[in-house]
């Protein structure tokens, strides 16, 4: 074999590898987890963190921690959701913000976990979604990690209560009142998290979705390799 082919062989072998053992690439399609990720955001995860799966095996790698509160994670959809056409992607993207055995309560726009409020408090960012709704910029720390999300005030979000099942998590997205998320399909099983969102590597700006001209700015080169909090 001539040695540019064998290069070029050995080059395609450790981009599978790193694919489907380290990192992955994916597309964020909708508005769900506005303002941390916007449609048209190009993301790679990590697969790593949380052990990734060995093909064809049943066996996992060595976590190097579980999943956190906080995390900003992609899994694969319920096969239920998926061929109903639910989703625009069998891949969805949200935050975990409940652990196994954990009671997650939603009121009139607040989080409470096991029986505390999370905290939150507003930012004076106003925010523009596709479908041009304005949407009220909020900070929220979550055990200490804090994170921005979305308050559309002409909305009020169905109040929820429960308590995630061994082996789950319970995950929001950051536009709480315009995304599908636990609260509709339940808890996501640990098996079907892909793992962490790591970093931005592109972002094409498709729908610009701030509506202060200072954060539209950040679209395109601005927002390349921009870590998720």
């Amino acid at each position: 074999m001539p040695r540019f082919l064998l290069l070029l062989a050995l080059a395609a072998c450790a981009a599978l590898g790193l694919r489907s053992l380290v990192i992955e690439p994916f597309r964020i399609p909708t508005d769900s987890m506005l303002p941390t990720l916007r449609p048209g955001d190009r993301l790679f995860v990590n697969k790593l963190l949380y052990g990734a799966p060995l093909p064809g095996t049943g066996w996992r790698l060595p976590a190097l921690r579980p999943p956190q509160r906080g995390d900003v994670v992609v899994f694969r959809a319920e096969p239920d959701g998926e061929r109903s056409g639910i989703f625009p992607s069998p891949w969805l993207v949200k935050r975990i913000v409940g652990l196994p055995g954990d009671r997650v309560r939603l009121r009139d726009g607040a989080l409470w976990l096991n029986g505390v409020p999370v905290p939150h408090w507003p930012t004076g960012e106003v925010w523009i979604d596709g479908g041009g709704t304005p949407l009220a910029g909020v900070r929220e720390s979550l055990f200490g990690r804090e994170h921005a999300v979305v308050d559309d005030p002409g909305r009020v979000a169905a109040p929820f209560e429960g308590v995630v099942p061994a082996g789950r998590y319970f995950v929001l997205g950051d536009n709480r009142d315009h995304s599908s998320d636990s609260r509709s399909f339940g808890a996501v099983d640990f098996d079907a998290i892909v793992g962490p969102v790591a970093f931005l590597y592109w972002s094409s700006g498709e729908r610009p979705s701030a509506g202060d001209r200072r954060l539209a700015e950040l679209a395109h080169w601005g927002r390349m390799g921009v870590r998720i909090e």
